[in-house]
């Protein structure tokens, strides 16, 4: 399902966001960490690390950069523990504007 919706060129949030939590998950249990993470399975942490469907959407979102996210949490080895660069700029997201409100005061 991952690879033909990368194949396809249309990428959407929810479906990064999707991808990107089974990814990880899958990155848990590949590597023996669920139990370690307090998950008891990859469903577990599937529950709980799956955003919530609140209509939030990026303020930029780079699909390409999605993309290039979820293949890299997908081919992460055990080794790894950091998050991979392409994953730090799929989403900039959008500014409060009651804390910006409140810090020009």
């Amino acid at each position: 399902m991952i690879a033909l919706l990368l194949a396809t060129g249309c990428y959407s949030q929810a479906d990064y966001a999707d991808d990107a939590s089974t990814a990880i998950c899958d990155w848990y249990d590949r590597c023996e960490l669920l139990e370690v993470l307090t998950y008891d399975d990859v469903d577990t942490c599937l529950a709980a690390l799956s955003p919530p469907d609140t209509g939030f959407s990026c303020l930029e979102y780079d699909s390409a950069q999605a993309k290039d996210c979820v293949e890299a949490l997908e081919s992460a080895g055990c080794e790894e523990t950091a998050r991979p660069s392409a994953c730090d700029t799929v989403c900039q997201e959008p500014v409060d504007t009651a804390d910006t409100a409140a810090t020009a005061e």
